[in-house]
């Protein structure tokens, strides 16, 4: 997809943006002023709509919990979704070679490195997404040493790195 500068904001070529809508290309808003030739005018790429600067009580309850329980660093997940364990677990979509947990955790880096203010409302429900995996799976431990197992290699795709006092 093509990116112009018109005044403030940018503008997708998309034709599937809806003045108005919330969709994938983020909150389109008017056309401008100029002669536009584009369907929408958006203030930012891809993202979905940023949230204001204040969130909803089930926001920051989401925040709190995705930071409680995610706790590994941008760096640190980004670095484990290198190696061959990650990529050896999780169930794996037809058309992708990219288990949904090493995508999720791929996912967790940008959400950790995005300030809360420009948080998306896609972004919070990945977080709420994320925040359910560990809980359940953190439930369904296994008996015994979990260093070398595959539960512990899910987990740590999705942020949580099981082997760390809690």
């Amino acid at each position: 997809m093509r990116w112009i500068e018109i005044d403030e904001y940018q503008s997708c070529e998309s034709e599937s943006c809806a003045v108005g809508s919330i969709g994938r290309h983020g909150f389109c808003r008017q056309r401008s002023s100029l002669n536009n030739p584009f369907p929408c005018v958006v203030s930012f790429q891809c993202r979905g709509a940023t949230v204001s600067e204040t969130v909803t009580e089930e926001q920051q309850s989401t925040y709190e919990a995705f930071y409680d329980l995610v706790n590994m660093q941008p760096k640190e997940l980004e670095e484990w979704l290198d190696t061959e364990q990650s990529k050896s677990v999780g169930a794996k979509d037809a058309a992708s070679s990219e288990s949904t947990g090493h995508h999720s955790g791929r996912r967790i880096v940008e959400i950790k490195r995005t300030k809360k203010a420009d948080l998306s409302d896609d972004d919070f429900s990945h977080m709420k997404k994320v925040v359910g995996y560990i809980k359940r799976h953190t439930a369904q431990r296994p008996d015994g040493d979990i260093d070398e197992r595959p539960w512990s290699y899910s987990l740590k795709n999705w942020g949580h790195d099981p082997t760390r006092a809690e």
